[in-house]
């Protein structure tokens, strides 16, 4: 009797080890309990960026690279169709033909006529006088080709440092920067930390990238007192986008702009462009056209203008 009471006890035990080892290693989920969940992280607070009194100018970063895609397998010259050899026979000589001669026609009398005389009225030719203003289109374009290569060369830092303001008159300020974004295609962005850019026309809470063959990678930061339409613009994206408003806004122009503005200050410095380390410049709204004036190298004023163009989406 004792004997079978320590067998039992013992068997009890074994079986409350086994649940004791059988419950270490079985996962909570399984056991019925809830795993504790994870430590929730606490946002850090962001400092809005103090705004720049003076104007500069901002390089975007480039786009990220995309894998260039496999080489295509070279083409199998196609194989020529066989042709079958044709047999070639000599042709049988023939006898020539004599072609009976015809007797010579007998000549006709002309008669003598009198010479009608003939009136030829001749006109001045009009001449067109060049004013002074027109230029040639081939100068616009070579102009244009020198500043995409300027452009090229400012986004990879190579270049000086550029600062272009606007007028001081609110109302010139208000009528360019309508010029600017209903006609030249300029657009207004607000930059969060990382470098991201939101847009008016961009998917909520979704960063724009511009698209490098139609924008320029050489972003303006504005200063002092914007415009009301400008500011519209801008708490329109923060509305959008869940943005604080003080933020800093970025103005951003396509390539075909500022590859006019880079052709036209290296045509003007006459290739002082590339020895310069700082170009000052002014913005001027003249009977709708914008012109680029006040110019100075390395604190040196230099005399001249030119204009960037006046008919929307051209330049």
């Amino acid at each position: 009797m004792a004997r079978g009471m320590v067998i039992g006890g013992a068997s009890i035990g074994l079986s409350a080890l086994l649940a004791a080892l059988l419950l270490t290693t079985v996962p909570a989920e399984r056991r019925g309990v809830e795993p504790s969940p994870d430590p929730v992280p606490q946002k850090t607070p962001v400092k809005a960026p103090v705004e720049n009194p003076h104007p500069r100018a901002v390089i975007l970063p480039p786009p990220p690279r995309t894998a260039a895609p496999p080489p295509r397998p070279p083409l199998q010259p196609k194989e020529k169709p066989e042709v079958a050899a044709t047999e070639i026979k000599p042709l049988e000589p023939t006898q020539p033909r004599t072609a009976k001669r015809q007797p010579p026609p007998s000549p006709i009398p002309i008669k003598p006529t009198k010479p009608v005389p003939v009136k030829i009225e001749t006109r001045p030719a009009q001449t067109t006088k060049p004013t002074p203003a027109s230029r040639p289109a081939t100068d616009v374009k070579a102009v244009a080709a020198q500043g995409r290569v300027l452009l090229h060369l400012l986004e990879h830092g190579q270049g000086p440092a550029i600062e272009l303001a606007w007028p001081g008159n609110a109302d010139q300020r208000a009528r360019l920067y309508h010029k600017f974004r209903d006609c030249f295609g300029m657009q207004v962005a607000l930059a969060r930390h990382g470098g991201e850019l939101f847009i008016a026309g961009s998917p909520r809470g979704q960063s724009w990238q511009p698209n490098r063959d139609r924008y320029s990678g050489f972003a303006r930061q504005p200063s002092g007192r914007l415009v009301a339409a400008e500011r519209d613009d801008l708490h329109a994206i923060a509305r959008r986008h869940g943005l604080p408003r003080d933020i800093p806004a970025m103005r951003i122009f396509p390539r075909r702009v500022d590859a006019r503005l880079l052709g036209g200050l290296d045509q003007l410095l006459a290739g002082g462009y590339g020895k310069a380390a700082s170009i000052r410049a002014r913005y001027q709204l003249s009977g709708g056209r914008i012109i680029v004036r006040d110019i100075q190298v390395d604190g040196r004023a230099v005399p001249g203008m030119f204009d960037l163009g006046n008919r929307c989406g051209r330049v």
